[in-house]
């Protein structure tokens, strides 16, 4: 019998698990309810602060990023109407309402970006998903944490709500630039449209 000999048990799982699952089964498995059952946010509280700050840094460098990318998909869309001007006043000539060029250039730019964007997210969850099977290990860099408790190789994974809430960023914020080229293009006089040169 240990009797008091033994105040605490470290219980390393595998981080592919769900935390909080494995501390409630737990819970209802001890038969002493003076016993507590603690996880390691709970034990190291400035850790789970540091990477909810960490999470937080990411966010905004996400949205930096985005802002960027929606910057460059107007300048590019800006040079495509100034280089189709020829092409739309033609197309005006032709019979082409403005709200049909306006329809074009939007639903061009939507489908580029919804192609764009699923391209990139099969590479991106295929490379997660190899990476979340074998691991990263990170001892170079975390050997002063084993006094914690916490393991040097994390696994991966891929958070489908947040990748569902990027990527409806991704395609709100391009539908959104794309409105204002669309609507140059849709105020261009077809006649002056087509004596542009170049």
């Amino acid at each position: 019998s240990f009797e008091q000999r033994i105040s605490k048990f470290a219980l390393r799982i595998d981080p592919r698990q769900d935390v909080s699952a494995v501390v409630r089964d737990l819970k209802k498995g001890l038969p002493d309810r003076s016993l507590k059952v603690l996880t390691w946010e709970d034990l190291i509280p400035m850790m789970a602060q540091l990477l909810r700050f960490q999470n937080g840094m990411i966010f905004v460098v996400m949205l930096i990023i985005l802002t960027v990318v929606a910057a460059g998909i107007l300048n590019t869309l800006m040079m495509s109407i100034i280089e189709r001007v020829r092409e739309f006043g033609l197309m005006m000539a032709l019979g082409a309402r403005p709200s049909h060029v306006i329809a074009i250039v939007v639903m061009e730019s939507f489908l580029l970006t919804t192609l764009g964007a699923v391209i990139g997210l099969l590479i991106g969850v295929s490379v997660t998903l190899f990476v979340g099977t074998i691991g990263i290990d990170l001892s170079p860099f975390m050997a002063t944490l084993k006094n914690f408790l916490i393991g040097s190789r994390v696994y991966p994974r891929v958070d489908w709500f947040y990748v569902s809430i990027f990527l409806v960023v991704v395609l709100v914020s391009n539908l959104l630039v794309s409105l204002y080229p669309a609507w140059r293009a849709g105020r261009l006089v077809p006649v002056d449209a087509m004596r542009q040169v170049g």
